[in-house]
């Protein structure tokens, strides 16, 4: 009988490790999905406020950062021009008062 009760103990024990990993992968998802929603908030944020500062071209359909391009910026005629990364149109940009800035559409 004691090899039958050791046997049943020991499934027993297992039956609670089992139950216990389960419980702690509960968990564990559980906080994984608070971690998404913070990084996807935090996405986001990141978007709007680079968002501000990237262009299409009109041209070839390139979206870039026209921060990143500052290289390729001129003022010629009292206005602003961005050159597109890819095909090197010039394009001319504006200012607004809060800091964003656009290519103006032609």
């Amino acid at each position: 009988m004691t090899v039958n009760s050791n046997a049943r103990e020991s499934s027993q024990a297992n039956a609670r490790s089992i139950q216990d990993l389960q419980e702690q992968i509960e968990v564990l998802q559980s906080q994984l999905k608070d971690l998404q929603k913070i990084v996807e908030d935090l996405e986001s944020r990141l978007f709007h406020s680079t968002d501000r500062y990237i262009a299409n071209c009109p041209s070839c359909q390139t979206r870039f950062d026209m921060l990143a391009h500052h290289y390729s910026i001129g003022l010629f005629d009292n206005l602003v021009y961005v050159k597109c990364p890819k095909c090197n149109k010039a394009l001319p940009v504006k200012g607004g008062s809060t800091g964003e800035i656009s290519v103006i559409q032609e």
